[in-house]
């Protein structure tokens, strides 16, 4: 293993242990949402919470609710912390929250594709970072919806929101179709990156990124540290199947 692969690992570790501290995670996130504003979650001003581990489409979950329910200001969303505890500030303030759950082997699949690495440390941190996000998810079911990874990209977001409706007496928009809205998105996403010719990194799905995929998921499904996410990972699956 190569030195820079382990620096990034341990990189990675310290921000994973650094993110459960809610008090050095609110003094970060406030001095990053004064460029992005959609990072944090406010009280009063947001108005709704759209995340999930990092790969799982969170770009497209947004640009599907954007569309839907076009009108809203670019920090009355949040998305795209990665961090379950803007999560948990949503909750705290009863402010909808959408989680998106994948697979843990595609999500950290992608995550090492994208990070060009195949490292056995990178990999137990990105597993122990599922563990983190998805274990509070499961923990506290009231206070979020859960969609699946397909919901998002194949065309099911008309149900997605009729469950934040449900759950948080909500109105947001069900009127859409659901294949012109899928295919706006698509095309809005294909327009915003034309000068993007690692496949890796644009947010849709593609021929060629499922093709490096395939050399990696099997090493990465039976490592030992994917075992617990793996579970979990069905375990909400399941809850998510029920509310259906």
């Amino acid at each position: 293993m190569s030195d820079q692969y382990t620096f990034d690992a341990t990189i990675e570790l310290l921000k994973t242990y650094l993110q459960r501290s809610s008090v050095i995670y609110q003094t970060v996130m406030r001095w990053k949402s004064r460029q992005v504003p959609s990072l944090l979650v406010r009280k009063g001003r947001t108005r709704i919470v759209i995340e999930a581990f990092p790969r799982s489409s969170n770009s497209f979950a947004v640009r599907l609710f954007r569309q839907a329910n076009p009108g809203y200001a670019i920090d009355e969303i949040s998305h795209h912390s990665h961090i379950v505890s803007n999560v948990k500030r949503a909750a705290r303030w009863g402010i909808p929250a959408l989680i998106i759950l994948r697979d843990p082997v595609d999500a950290i699949s992608s995550n090492m594709i994208v990070r060009g690495t195949t490292s056995d440390a990178m990999l137990k941190v990105l597993a122990l970072k599922y563990l983190d996000f998805y274990g509070w998810v499961e923990a506290n079911p009231e206070s979020i919806v859960i969609a699946e990874f397909s919901d998002i990209t194949q065309g099911r977001f008309k149900r997605v929101s009729e469950r934040l409706n449900s759950r948080f007496e909500t109105s947001f928009a069900t009127d859409f179709d659901e294949d012109v809205l899928l295919a706006e998105v698509r095309r809005g996403i294909e327009a915003a990156s034309p000068n993007r010719k690692d496949a890796s990194r644009i947010p849709i799905p593609n021929a060629e990124r499922e093709a490096r995929y395939a050399d990696l998921r099997p090493r990465i499904r039976e490592h030992p540290a994917m075992t617990e996410p793996i579970r979990l990972h069905d375990r909400l699956r399941v809850s998510v199947a029920a509310e259906s």
